[in-house]
Formats: structure tokens, C-alpha cells, sequence
């Protein structure tokens, strides 16, 4: 009856924690699909990843109309940025594969909106959709588009096109701040909707935006640099005009001046402007797609199209980042061994990247103030092991990280559009080994608590002396390190150099710009103080991203496994972040794994079934030590953002965690410890693509 009532209440447990999992993962889906209507009628574009109009040749000529009149003058007439404008601004290379492996839909998200802190502007406020559509059309020609094609493109623009250019005319950009003219000069404006036929002037077409050709039979007018047919009937003398686009239409009287749109001129952008669609979301470090926000830990990568959060500028001919976190809360942690604390989990990056001889070189450092900010024991997290405080090895908490987590360089060469080699190292680094990790990974962003798996994952991206050197090709990057393979000590000041004693491998593969997978394998030498012998570590990892316009679905699927003198153990984890509606998060964190040293007594003095010993003046742990018990840990939270702008993001953020605990854990654990956290989250705020 006893063993009944047991399997009862197990089974009524795991049937609390999956019916858990199960609206959790039912309020995301239904949050996701009701978010659709929304993102469809504030958008043009909505979801779908297709250009909506076919590629006949009248859309792509006219795409090249607005392509000659808008883009050629930073991205030339080839789209390769090989003027000497775009040179200055460092545009992007329209025919590149990280330019085409984007989405329709993506391209569309990029030229509707801009790039805030850069030149690249805003064409929704003067352009319609279908407009936008054509000229993505022409831009998928680019890499293939011959002289012969172009001429006959050009030849297929319609008489009525909305900008038809006369021979070496400039055009101004939609909200160019127009150069100073005389008194007696007006601006036309022209409405960005579709057109309205104007008053007919006899013998001429009628169009919103009509230039007429160089010579016309009223010889006797002034030759304007852009002549319209305004919205009047006339054939006097008229003065010379420059045409001006306007986000709404408008009824003024012909000739009337107005200056409501904002002022933003790129044939006038000094250099450095960072003008391009993805402005200063480019670089070769960033992988095959060559994104900024794919670059995570080290040389690992996340998907091409993760949103980052992060603040950017130029200083000189340095491309400057900066991104961080702090997240600052109450812990609290259930159960017979858990404690309640205040604590913060906090880090800094900054990154500089510049040309450099043959290739790009980069510059990164990463700081934590976690040692003055953590409890004095570490992070209270049940299960968790790791690392050591005052000669005891740290159970049921997470380790402060140290204060230098990062001070590297990365040098890459380019050989050509899809090979490039890859140099990366430092005093403070992370080798090839293991998936992003966790504190950059998308998937697991505002979850202020470490994975359990976090010494079977990931743990080497603090390490003491590292040496990196890979080569990307296509969509692949193969790399190799050399590193010194013993955790940081307890004094998170410093840092402790020492040999390069430890190696490890590893393999990307990055098929679309969604995805990024891993495998690795890792000989690290004697990686724990109180844990005799080396470790070989194997990892795998899997992680794809879902954007839309306002948000974006991240997860991430992760295997480790440790080979030790204990034995094999392994970790399993599947978490995953969706940000909807721009200022809403929830998370989630499924774990299980083989954990040994449960059965001590843990850091904050809560007894255990065994006892550390004292040999040689020295913590050994107890002859149960070794033993390996599989818990698991389901963590289901949100974070709503209470202030949202281009410079920062600040949320408020609760989760709640339920354990599965191995038996013969029960005595000290208790059966079902549930834990939670409520913090408040601080961070940059986000970038566009």
C-alpha cells in the first residue's frame, strides 16, 4: 500500500510538472498567434518571408528606377559599394551572400525601417510598399545582372515611372535636407502615396513624379536638375525646382514651400557614416553570414539574425561596441537545503574592430563585478556544482563569475567571398569547446539563473591562456585550441596564468541564417581543484531563431558529456526566449543531469548524508563523493519591459522552478522544492537589422 501511494503521488508530480510545461508552452503559441494580426496591420510585409509581387520586368525595371534614384549614389550602380561614397560609408555589398541570404522579408523590415544611429534611412515615410517590393526585386538581380541586362531594364521603365532620371542628374534622398537656394527657388513636394493623376498638360504625361528629358520642345525654360510636371496645368516660365518626398500627402498650392521632412541627406554623410542596410551589422568576424550579432563567446556563433542589444558608434576608423546586462533580484530556493538571497548578475563587454593590414582585427574585453555583487557563498541554485570557495567545492550554488571574463583579440583574413581564415587568443578567452555560452546566448537572456549543465557545457569561456586559430568556409568553421585547462580559482580579482595544457576542436554549421550548430570534443587537464585526473568533454548543440517585427523566438538544444575518473556523465538541455510585442518576454529551461557531490554537505552548511574530510590540512571530499544522481530542473518565467528605447532596456522578471529529484535525494532535498526569482533586468537597448 505504501509503495502504491508513493508511485501515486511521483506520478501526481510529474503530472503537475508537465501540465506546467504544458500551458506554458500553450500561452506562448496562443501569445504568438494573436500577435500575428497586429504585426500583419502594422506592416507591410507581416510575416511571410517571400516578395509578394512576381518578378516580372516591368517590377524589376521599375525596381531599378528606385534603386538608380535612391541607392546607387552609396551602393553604385553595380551594387558591389565600389564608389568612392560608399567606400566612405563602408556600405554594404548588395550582391555579398550576407546580403542575399536574407529574407524578402527581412530586406523589406531593413529599408522600411532604417538603421537608427546610422544614414540608412527610413523609406516607409516616403515610399509604398509595392515600391519597396520592386526595388528588392532588382537588388536579387544584382549578382547576376550583366551591362546588357541593366540597358534593357532601364529601357523597360515606363514612361510614367516615378523617377526618370535624365543623364548624370543626382537625386535627392527621401528627407534630404536640400542644399540653400535662392529666394526666388521653391521645393515642390510630392505625397508618398499612389498617384493622383495631376491637371493634363497638353501634349505631356501625366505623373506624380515625372522628369522630362533634357531637351523639350519649351527650350526657353530653365533646365531644372529635377523637373517634375507639378499637380497645376501651365506652360510659363517656371523656377528651378528640387524635388522633396513628404510622409503624408499634403494639398498645399503649387509652388508652396514646406519642410516636413526630416533632415537626412546621404550624398552629404561624412565618412564613416556607417550607411549601409545592415550599417554596422557587418563584419567578417561575424561568421559566414558575416553578422555583428552572430558573434558570441569567444569564436563561437549564434544564429545571423539574433536582434542584439547593444550601443555602436564609429571613432575614427574603429567601429565601436558595447553591450552588458544586470540583472538585480531576490533568490529564493525551496526546500530542506535551499536559502533565500539578494543578489545581481551583472557583465560588460566592449568591443573595437577595425581594418588592419590584410584583414580585420578586433579587440574585446568582458567584465563581471559578480565577486563584490554575489552572495559570499556564489548564486543559491539547488543541484548546482562547480568550482571551489574557501577549499570546499561550491553544491547547490553557481560560482560568481571572475572580473576579467574576457580579454582577447580576434584577427580574421579574408581570401575570398566565402573563405576567410581565423585567429583568435588572449590572457583571459574561451577555446573551441562547447555551444555559445549561456549568458549570450539569445535562448537563455533573461534567465538570471546558470544552467545545471554548466560544467558539462560550457564552462571553459573563462579560461586562463587561450591560442584559437580555424578557417570559415561557405557555411562552415573548423577550429582548434590550445588553453590552459584549470577552472579560475576562488580569488575572482585575478588571473592565473600558466601552461597551455589542454586542447580541443571544434566544427559550425550555420545552413541558413536561423540556425548555428556545434559539435566539439575537449582533453582538458586537471579543470577542477578537489576533483582528481583530467576530463574529456564532448558537446553538441543546435540553436535557431525565429524573428518577426517586433520580436523573436530563440532556442537552443544542448548535449554534454563529461568523461572523468568517476565515469561518464551527461547533461540534456532545451531552452528557449520568445520576445512578443516588442516589450514581452517569456522563457523557459528544461534540464536534466548526472550530478555527482549531491550527497555532501552543501556550501551553505545544510547537511548532507556525507561528510567532507580534512587530510593533510587539506578539504577531501567523503567517500560518497563520486556517486552520480540524474535531476532535473523545469524553469518557466517572463520579463515585461517597463522602459523601451534605442539606448536602453529595462524589465521586471519573475520565474518559478520545479525539480525533479533523484531517489535518495529525498532525505535532504525534500520530494518537490520549488524555487523562484523576481528581479529587475538592465541592458542596452535593441539594434535593427
Amino acid at each position: 500500500m505504501t509503495l502504491i501511494l508513493k508511485t501515486l503521488l511521483s506520478m501526481s508530480r510529474t503530472a503537475v510538472k508537465l501540465t506546467a510545461a504544458t500551458l506554458f508552452f500553450a500561452l506562448l503559441n496562443g501569445a504568438y498567434l494573436l500577435e500575428g494580426p497586429v504585426r500583419a496591420s502594422t506592416s507591410a510585409q507581416g510575416t511571410g518571408a517571400k516578395n509578394p509581387l512576381p518578378a516580372s520586368e516591368e517590377n524589376i525595371a521599375l525596381g531599378l528606377d528606385h534603386f538608380n534614384a535612391h541607392c546607387a549614389a552609396c551602393h553604385g550602380t553595380t551594387g558591389k559599394a565600389d564608389t568612392d561614397k560608399g567606400r566612405a560609408v563602408r556600405a554594404a555589398d548588395l550582391t555579398s551572400d550576407n546580403v542575399q541570404s536574407r529574407s524578402d522579408a527581412e530586406l523589406f523590415r531593413t529599408i522600411s525601417r532604417g538603421v537608427p544611429g546610422s544614414a540608412m534611412p527610413a523609406f516607409a515615410k516616403t515610399h509604398k510598399p509595392a515600391e519597396i517590393w520592386q526595388t528588392i526585386l532588382f537588388v536579387r538581380k544584382l549578382p547576376t545582372l550583366t551591362p546588357e541586362e541593366r540597358a534593357r531594364l532601364e529601357a523597360s521603365i515606363p514612361a510614367a515611372a516615378r523617377h526618370k532620371h535624365n543623364a548624370g542628374e543626382e537625386h535627392q534622398h527621401p528627407g534630404a535636407k536640400p542644399p540653400t537656394q535662392p529666394e526666388n527657388e521653391a521645393h515642390h513636394e510630392h505625397p508618398a502615396q499612389a498617384p493622383t493623376k495631376p491637371a493634363t498638360k497638353q501634349a505631356q504625361p501625366s505623373t506624380e513624379h515625372q522628369h522630362e528629358p533634357a531637351q523639350t520642345q519649351q527650350s526657353q525654360k530653365p533646365q531644372p536638375e529635377h523637373q517634375h510636371e507639378a499637380m497645376q496645368s501651365t506652360t510659363t516660365t517656371q523656377p528651378r525646382q528640387e524635388h522633396q518626398h513628404e510622409t503624408q500627402p499634403t494639398t498645399e498650392k503649387p509652388g508652396e514651400m514646406k519642410h516636413d521632412a526630416p533632415a537626412h541627406d546621404m550624398s552629404e554623410m561624412g565618412e564613416h557614416a556607417g550607411h549601409d542596410m545592415n550599417a554596422m551589422n557587418t563584419t567578417i568576424t561575424g561568421g559566414p553570414f558575416k553578422s555583428m550579432t552572430a558573434i558570441g563567446s569567444g569564436t563561437s556563433l549564434m544564429p545571423a539574425n539574433t536582434p542584439g542589444y547593444m550601443w555602436h558608434w564609429m571613432k575614427d576608423d574603429w567601429m565601436i561596441m558595447a553591450h552588458g546586462d544586470l540583472k538585480a533580484g531576490f533568490n529564493h530556493q525551496g526546500g530542506p537545503r535551499g536559502v533565500n538571497k539578494a543578489e545581481s548578475q551583472n557583465w560588460f563587454m566592449l568591443m573595437a574592430e577595425r581594418d588592419a593590414g590584410p584583414g580585420r582585427l578586433m579587440l574585446r574585453g568582458m567584465f563581471s563585478v559578480e565577486p563584490a555583487t554575489a552572495p559570499r557563498r556564489g548564486f543559491p541554485e539547488l543541484f548546482q556544482t562547480g568550482e571551489t570557495f574557501k577549499g570546499r567545492t561550491i553544491i547547490d550554488a553557481q560560482h560568481p563569475h571572475d572580473l576579467f571574463m574576457e580579454l582577447a583579440t580576434a584577427y580574421n583574413i579574408s581570401l575570398s567571398e566565402h573563405v576567410a581564415l581565423n585567429f583568435y587568443g588572449g590572457p583571459v578567452a574561451e577555446p573551441a569547446l562547447g555551444p555559445v555560452a549561456f549568458m549570450h546566448r539569445m535562448s537563455a537572456a533573461e534567465n538570471p539563473a546558470a544552467p545545471l549543465g554548466h560544467h558539462w557545457q560550457d564552462s571553459t569561456h573563462i579560461a586562463h591562456g587561450v591560442l584559437t586559430a580555424g578557417v570559415t568556409a561557405w557555411r562552415f568553421r573548423i577550429e582548434g585550441s590550445l588553453f590552459r585547462g584549470a577552472e579560475p580559482d576562488e580569488n575572482r580579482w585575478d588571473i592565473e596564468m600558466g601552461k597551455l595544457d589542454s586542447w580541443s576542436g571544434r566544427i559550425w554549421f550555420t545552413p541558413t541564417r536561423e540556425w548555428s550548430m556545434q559539435f566539439s570534443f575537449g582533453h582538458l587537464v586537471h579543470p577542477e581543484a578537489l576533483e582528481p585526473g583530467n576530463l574529456k568533454r564532448m558537446t553538441a548543440s543546435i540553436t535557431h531563431n525565429r524573428s518577426w517585427d517586433d520580436g523573436n523566438w530563440a532556442s537552443s538544444l544542448i548535449w554534454g558529456r563529461n568523461h572523468e575518473l568517476h565515469g561518464n556523465s551527461n547533461s540534456y538541455l532545451l531552452e528557449s526566449t520568445a520576445n512578443f510585442l516588442d516589450k514581452n518576454y517569456l522563457y523557459t529551461r528544461m534540464e536534466l543531469v548526472d550530478k555527482p557531490g549531491l550527497l555532501e554537505e552543501n556550501i551553505f552548511g545544510r547537511q548532507g548524508l556525507d561528510q567532507f574530510q580534512v587530510v593533510d590540512g587539506r578539504i577531501e571530499p567523503g567517500p560518497l563523493f563520486g556517486r552520480f544522481f540524474r535531476v532535473g530542473a523545469f524553469t518557466f518565467g517572463g520579463v515585461r519591459d517597463i522602459a523601451a528605447d534605442s539606448k536602453l532596456r529595462i524589465g521586471v522578471g519573475a520565474d518559478v522552478t520545479f525539480y525533479h529529484v533523484a531517489d535518495g535525494l529525498n532525505t535532504i532535498y525534500g520530494s518537490s522544492p520549488t524555487s523562484f526569482h523576481v528581479f529587475l533586468r538592465i541592458r542596452p537597448g535593441k539594434m535593427h537589422h
